[in-house]
Formats: C-alpha cells, sequence, structure tokens
C-alpha cells in the first residue's frame, strides 16, 4: 500500500469516526422537531417469500438518501484532500476545515484553491521564504583598460605591428 491509499483510507476512517461520535448529538438535536417520526415505523422489514429479514430501518427511502448523502460527503472530503495535496496546501488541514464549517468549508477551499495552480507530479513544493532576503552581492571590480591593439590590415582586418611594412596574413603593403 502506497502513502497516498494510506492517507485516503486514514481520511476516510476520520470522517466515519467523527460521524459516529456526532450522531447522538444530532439524534438529540433533530428528534424533538418530529424528523424522525414515520421513518422507522410502520415498516416491518423485508419479506422474500415466506422468509422475513426483519425491520431493517434503513432501507427506506430516507434510509438511502442518508447513505446516499453521507457516500457524497465522503467522496467530497477525498476529492478536497487529493486536490489540495496536488496544489502543495495540506490536505488534512482542508479536510479538518471541511468537516467543521460543511459548505461553508468547501466554498472557502474553492475560493482558496483558485490562487493555487496545479503542481506538476514531479516538482517540488515551493520552499517557504526563511527570513528577509540576503543583501545584493557586490558588483563585479571594473575591468582594467586593455592596451591599445596595432591598427590592423586594410585587407584581411588581422592586427600588424607597426614596424612591418607588410601584413604578415596576406602580404598586403601597410
Amino acid at each position: 500500500m502506497n502513502a497516498s491509499t494510506g492517507k485516503t483510507l486514514g481520511i476516510i476512517l476520520l470522517v466515519l469516526l467523527v460521524l459516529m461520535l456526532l450522531w447522538p448529538i444530532r439524534l438529540l438535536w433533530l428528534a424533538p422537531s418530529g424528523v424522525f417520526h414515520g421513518i422507522f415505523d410502520g415498516w416491518d422489514g423485508i419479506h422474500v417469500g415466506r422468509i422475513h429479514l426483519g425491520p431493517w430501518p434503513w432501507i427506506g427511502f430516507a434510509g438511502l438518501f442518508g447513505l446516499a448523502l453521507l457516500a457524497i460527503g465522503i467522496w467530497i472530503l477525498v476529492w478536497v484532500y487529493n486536490d489540495a495535496e496536488k496544489r502543495g496546501l495540506s490536505g488534512a488541514l482542508w479536510v479538518v476545515l471541511v468537516i467543521v464549517l460543511h459548505l461553508l468549508g468547501l466554498i472557502i477551499y474553492l475560493i482558496v484553491r483558485s490562487s493555487h495552480p496545479e503542481r506538476a507530479p514531479g516538482q517540488p513544493a515551493p520552499a517557504p521564504a526563511a527570513g528577509p532576503t540576503p543583501p545584493p552581492a557586490p558588483a563585479a571590480p571594473p575591468v582594467a583598460p586593455q592596451p591599445p591593439q596595432p591598427p590592423g590590415c586594410p585587407q584581411c582586418g588581422k592586427p600588424v605591428a607597426p614596424a612591418h611594412a607588410y601584413c604578415p596574413t596576406c602580404g598586403t603593403k601597410q
């Protein structure tokens, strides 16, 4: 199992753990408003011929709708994690933010992600700037003037010493 798969499984397990911990609180908050009335009542389970499989309340429409919402939520969390990691952001931090703030966290992530382009697969993350930038390097020392070159041959352009009457390269008279 590579590191990416392990991280993804860890996130899924973390999401399930958070949902398990928040489930009783959700029931205490929603039950007084009558949301659960009728979802689990009046349905006696699945019958296959003469076999009665018992009441499975999570199989009804509301249960399937809840499972679909759970699957979509987990898919969004996995997408946020993978996309944040591709852009050089902390995937775990953004997943926690989306879990805590729900839709608002997702909207914040979508706004922030637009300013972080996707990195190429082999490209390393940009290193953060460490403190102030160093002062610029001193300018190169001035170059000493070159000695004057002897005049060149009018025919070939090669330098010819003033003592020569003829060009040593092409033989033209100077």
